[in-house]
């Protein structure tokens, strides 16, 4: 009678804590999508900021109330929501706030059904966005760069709508894992075009075409085990894919820090990474690194800053830091950088274990994309974050369908 009693306690436990998860993840990822579209000039601050608030409060009830927690992650979850509220305070960036308690609060929620949420709530929110601007009803920001027209499509700047899809395509080809084939390919394709040709933005055209060629990657993974030698290459690259995070953010700040305009292989590079080294560099020169992280004012040119560009005097106000690694380190400090990095290579460590390829996969595009692009650390861009605490189905190596997936000779005939 008593387990009878304990086991309708833990589902009922269960029950609760999984419908304050979803109440406090619609409520933050609504606010979150709206604020990076056209669609904000028309909400009321207080409306979004008050939604942001109760979705914070419902989800410190769910993680020390309802959660399971074992001492060890007590402290874990203690040290980071300390060293979090440290670093908002400094930096002034608060919003970073409800983005790790949303992490913290995926305890027991499954991660498949966490990127399909995302998906039903950000595409219609962004069809919305640009079907308003279709009908007038607000403005589709329209920028000239270096002769190319960019287009916003309902976003408040190109490179948001351009990170939009990037992650999007994320989210959908991990979704589709073991049913990958030529349909889902073409789709990733259509999206580099988009971006492409709409947006001009280079760093979200080499994450899709780095996600297109780790997609066909995976589909071809236990083809690629078969072979003797390659088979051996394969694994071992994949089992110390965990490392990525770190490498790329210290492969980004040595770029940085060390960058100077007397060096032409640095001013070659800079150029390449749309100017992001220089800028990178600034921030660093004139505020330094602090442990919990400072204040640093940034402009940049979307939203309403779009006046001010399209009126010719953007170029004496704009300063910001795109690369997510050098901001991070920079705004959020030290103590915060190792915190993140160390999370999301644990987190790809596990799913290594678990055999999830194509979880890695992902991941490795957004850090790619992540060193020149501002959004790592934006729940309502980057879903995967929340793999870092969410639950997982057991997946294996071995995939019981291996023709779901993209073969050779339709490959070649396409």
């Amino acid at each position: 009678m008593t387990s009878t009693v304990n086991q309708r306690e833990i589902k009922n436990r269960v029950k609760v804590s999984r419908l304050v998860f979803w109440i406090s993840f619609v409520m933050l990822l609504v606010t979150r999508t709206v604020q990076t579209t056209v669609l904000t000039s028309y909400i009321p601050g207080i409306f979004l900021s008050g939604l942001t608030g109760i979705a914070s409060i419902l989800l410190v009830s769910k993680i020390f109330f309802l959660d399971r927690i074992t001492n060890i992650r007590a402290v874990l979850i203690f040290t980071t929501v300390f060293v979090t509220l440290i670093a908002a305070h400094t930096s002034g960036l608060h919003g970073i706030i409800p983005t790790v308690l949303l992490i913290l609060g995926c305890s027991e929620i499954p991660f498949k059904k966490i990127i399909k949420g995302y998906l039903k709530i950000v595409v219609p929110i962004l069809v919305i966005a640009y079907l308003s601007t279709l009908t007038g009803f607000t403005t589709n920001l329209v920028f000239s760069d270096a002769g190319n027209v960019r287009y916003a499509m309902g976003t408040i700047y190109p490179t948001d709508f351009a990170s939009h899809i990037f992650y999007l395509l994320c989210a959908y080809v991990y979704l589709r894992a073991e049913k990958i084939n030529l349909i889902d390919l073409s789709i990733i394709g259509v999206g580099f075009l988009g971006v492409s040709i709409l947006t001009s933005t280079q760093a979200d055209m080499i994450g899709i075409g780095m996600l297109f060629f780790l997609t066909i990657l995976f589909a071809f993974q236990n083809r690629i085990k078969r072979k003797k030698q390659l088979g051996k290459i394969y694994k071992h690259a994949v089992r110390n894919l965990f490392f990525s995070p770190v490498i790329i953010f210290f492969l980004m700040c040595v770029l940085t820090f060390t960058f100077n305009y007397q060096n032409g292989v640095f001013v070659r590079l800079n150029g390449l990474l749309t100017n992001r080294l220089a800028l990178g560099n600034q921030g660093y020169l004139v505020n330094g690194i602090k442990m919990f992280g400072q204040y640093i004012i940034q402009s940049g040119w979307g939203g309403a800053s779009s006046e001010m560009f399209n009126n010719s005097i953007g170029n004496l106000t704009y300063f910001f830091i795109d690369s997510s690694y050098i901001g991070m380190l920079l705004c959020y400090g030290v103590i915060f950088t190792v915190i993140t990095l160390s999370a999301i290579s644990v987190n790809l460590y596990h799913r290594i274990q678990a055999e999830d390829a194509l979880y890695i996969f992902v991941w490795c595009s957004i850090l790619l994309v992540s060193a020149v692009d501002q959004h790592l650390l934006e729940v309502q861009y980057n879903v995967f974050l929340l793999g870092i605490c969410a639950e997982f189905m057991n997946r294996t190596s071995e995939h019981k369908n291996e023709m779901s997936y993209v073969r050779y000779a339709e490959l070649k005939e396409w």
